[in-house]
C-alpha cells in the first residue's frame, strides 16, 4: 500500500469529522518533524498549553515531541527518561497538572506509569493491582480521574484502574462480560465515559458508556461492520466518535454518538487503507489528528 493512499484514507476522516463541526477548515497532513519512526500507533495529549506525543520505536524505547497547539512546531524526537521498553503502543492522559504515560512490559506483561511534572520524569514504576496484558493499554481522564483499561492477559476480559491524584482503586472488571484481544479507545464526552472493543470472534465494534452516575450501560455492537485492528476514538463539540478499519478492505469507517443512539457507519471518502488506529486529540476548538504511514513516518493534521 503506498503512503499517499494511506494519508489519503485518514485524511478523509478529517472530513467525516468535520460535518459535526461547521465553518472550520483542515490543515492538511504535514509531517510531525523530528525524524520519527514508529511500528504502531501513537499517543496523544494536551498539556500545559501544548500537545505531547508519545511513540514507540524498532527499538522498543519510547520516544516524545512537542508541537504547538496548532498541531505545528514540532521539535526533536527524545527519548523518555527512565530506561523503559515496551513492544505495544504507548497510552497518556493527565491529571492534576500532570502527565501519566503508560506502557505494558514486555517480559512480564505488568503495567507500568511513568509521570511528568512539567519538569521531570519520575521514573517507571508498576501500576499498583498486579496487572498484566498483552495489548495496549488505553487511558482517559474524566472529573479529574484516570481511568486506566486493560485487557487481562488470561482472560481476555477488560478491566479499568481508576486513580485520582494520590491512590489507585486496583483492577476490577468493567460490568457487561465483554472480551477482546486488540487495543481498546476511550473518550470522554457530555459527562460520560465512552469505551470502545472489539469482539473477539466476530470482530465487531463495540461500545460501553459509563453514564455520570458512574454506571455502565453493558456492552452494545454498533452497526455490523467489522475490523481486524483496535479502534480509535476522540470526541468534539459534544459528541463521541469511534473510527474503525473494516475486515476486508482496511478501509476507514466512522460512527459518532452524542449521548443516543450512534450514527450509521459511514466510509471515509478517499480509497485509502491503513492498519493502525489513528489518534485524535482536542485542543480548545482545534482536533489534530496522527497516522503512521508505511515507513513508519507520523503525521499530523488540524482541523482549526
Amino acid at each position: 500500500m503506498r503512503n499517499t493512499s494511506r494519508i489519503l484514507a485518514i485524511a478523509a476522516l478529517a472530513a467525516a469529522l468535520s460535518s459535526s463541526l461547521p465553518a472550520a477548515t483542515w490543515s492538511g497532513w504535514k509531517l510531525v518533524e523530528g525524524g520519527g519512526v514508529t511500528d504502531a500507533a501513537v499517543a496523544a495529549t494536551p498539556y500545559n498549553g501544548s500537545i505531547h506525543l508519545f511513540a514507540k520505536a524498532a527499538d522498543r524505547k519510547l520516544y516524545q515531541n512537542r508541537g504547538e497547539a496548532n498541531g505545528t512546531g514540532w521539535g526533536k524526537w527524545t527519548e523518555v527518561p527512565g530506561g523503559g521498553y515496551t513492544d505495544a503502543a504507548p497510552a497518556v492522559a493527565t491529571q492534576g497538572g500532570k502527565l501519566y504515560l503508560f506502557a505494558k512490559g514486555i517480559k512480564d506483561h505488568a503495567v507500568y506509569v511513568n509521570r511528568w511534572d512539567g519538569k521531570t520524569w519520575a521514573g517507571w514504576s508498576q501500576v499498583p493491582g498486579n496487572g498484566q496484558t498483552d495489548v495496549a493499554l488505553a487511558a482517559v481522564t474524566h472529573n479529574n480521574n484516570i481511568h486506566l483499561f486493560g485487557t487481562g492477559r488470561a482472560d481476555k476480559k477488560i478491566y479499568v484502574n481508576r486513580f485520582n491524584g494520590t491512590a489507585w482503586t486496583g483492577w476490577s472488571e468493567v460490568p457487561g462480560g465483554g472480551y477482546t484481544d486488540a487495543a481498546m479507545a476511550g473518550t470522554s464526552s457530555g459527562g460520560r465515559v465512552y469505551l470502545f472493543a472489539r469482539g473477539i470472534k466476530d470482530h465487531g465494534v463495540y461500545a460501553n458508556v459509563m453514564a455520570a452516575n458512574g454506571k455502565w450501560g453493558g456492552w452494545q455492537r454498533i452497526g455490523t461492520g467489522t475490523t481486524r485492528i483496535g479502534p480509535g476514538a476522540t470526541s468534539s463539540a459534544g459528541t463521541a466518535w469511534v473510527v474503525a478499519v473494516d475486515d476486508a478492505a482496511r478501509h476507514i469507517w466512522t460512527s459518532g454518538s452524542n449521548g443516543g443512539a450512534w450514527s450509521a457507519w459511514s466510509e471515509i471518502p478517499g480509497g485509502g487503507v491503513t492498519d493502525a488506529p489513528v489518534a485524535a486529540v482536542a485542543v480548545g476548538a482545534r482536533i489534530s489528528l496522527f497516522a503512521r504511514t508505511a515507513d513508519g513516518k507520523i503525521w499530523v493534521n488540524t482541523y482549526r
